[in-house]
């Protein structure tokens, strides 16, 4: 039975315990109070988890006291006497009860996490990042765009002022061929 406890006291997160009943008394500041060290209480106080970028965005978690003193309550193990068949049987019955309690804090923790659905908040940032994407790369097209524009603008200057520059060079070669 110390063994039970030492897991429940000994699963922590963030520097509280989540199995001996005392999480949400350890680190939900104002979340309501109370839990305490085993004495076969049945939760702890639940807490609340931000889950979104909103302050709104949370959800509340409450996790079962899986210490010995909830899950055999009224068995005291300094007593404990196996040496009957009834009392080995009563004590079958006390663990079949302990086990069904643990398998059930299991599926309720399994409940509660998947609640945490990332895969959602995973996809929703894959969106807004291709969306990102998209959009620096429709602006890259647009620069690119506009500084071909600007190039062949540029372009056709120079060469009309080539051009111009011909013309103006031919006209004078034609002058001097009338003058000289």
């Amino acid at each position: 039975m110390g063994e039970i406890d030492s897991i429940a006291s000994g699963t922590r997160y963030s520097g509280g315990a989540l199995l001996d009943g005392t999480f949400g008394a350890t680190q939900g500041a104002g979340q309501g109070g109370g839990g305490g060290q085993g004495g076969g209480t049945a939760q702890s106080q639940p807490v609340s988890v931000l889950v979104g970028s909103e302050g709104t965005d949370t959800i509340s978690i409450t996790l079962a006291n899986l210490t010995t003193a909830a899950l055999f309550q009224g068995v005291d193990p300094a007593t404990l006497n196996l040496t009957t068949q009834a009392n080995a049987t009563a004590m079958l019955g006390t663990l079949d009860t302990a086990i069904d309690t643990v398998s059930n804090a299991r599926a309720e923790i399994g409940a509660q996490e998947s609640r945490f659905n990332f895969s959602s908040s995973s996809s929703s940032i894959q969106t807004q990042t291709q969306n990102l994407q998209s959009a620096t790369s429709t602006i890259r097209d647009v620069d690119v765009a506009a500084e071909q524009a600007a190039l062949s603008s540029a372009q056709v200057k120079v060469s009309a002022a080539v051009s111009a520059e011909v013309a103006a060079n031919n006209s004078m070669q034609s002058l001097l061929k009338l003058f000289g």
